[in-house]
């Protein structure tokens, strides 16, 4: 059972991305926005002495930032309208 899977039994939304299938939480931020988030991103929280670092798990991140397909698709609209 994965984080994905635990999210979604708390009502979260959970699908396949459409650029690389990995499954990402639907959520709305504070402002009403939807975003799709990385369950199973690396995240990592520096200390402050900034030579170690300990791993947040549960932690989310845009899939947009996780998703190389996303960034390759992004590159191709690109080519195709001439702003590469």
């Amino acid at each position: 059972m994965s984080y994905a899977d635990d999210l979604a039994k708390l009502g979260a939304t959970v699908r396949p991305c459409k650029f690389c299938a990995r499954k990402v939480v639907f959520a709305k931020d504070t402002q009403g926005t939807d975003v799709c988030l990385d369950p199973t991103p690396p995240v990592y929280s520096m200390h402050g002495d900034m030579v170690g670092c300990s791993r947040l798990r549960g932690a989310l991140v845009s899939h947009h930032a996780t998703c190389t397909k996303y960034h390759e698709h992004l590159a191709a609209e690109r080519l195709k309208r001439g702003t590469a």
